[in-house]
């Protein structure tokens, strides 16, 4: 009966709030990281310019891989764990970690392929 117990999954409430605690700090994060790139806290000889002239690679693509991990942690957040089954000749079904690791990376391409078309 103990080895049960010990087995069982985490908190609903416990995982909801590691979630939102991991979307606050990556919030923080992009809120800070173009403050930073684009003041003199680095060097503003290379860095800076390097910034100003190309900021699709330093703050866009960033910003792409984040917004699609809240794409895909609010997604998992309202309907459960993310599960994946692909019909076809190769009958693919993806459980566990591989459902968000694969609409992440779909999520991904979309945002930057859509941010490639526009600019």
């Amino acid at each position: 009966m103990a080895d049960e117990q010990d087995k069982s999954p985490p908190a609903p409430r416990l995982d909801l709030m590691l979630r939102l605690i991991g979307v606050i700090i990556l919030l923080i994060f992009i809120a800070v990281l173009p403050v930073i790139a684009l003041t003199d806290l680095v060097r503003p000889d290379v860095q800076l310019m390097m910034v100003q002239q190309h900021p699709g690679p330093f703050v866009a693509l960033p910003g792409a891989g984040v917004f699609a991990w809240l794409v895909v942690a609010i997604f998992q957040i309202t309907s459960g764990k993310i599960e994946l089954k692909i019909g076809g000749p190769f009958d693919i079904e993806l459980t566990g970690a591989a459902g968000p690791i694969l609409m992440w990376i779909i999520a991904y391409f979309v945002i930057a392929f859509s941010m490639y078309l526009l600019w």
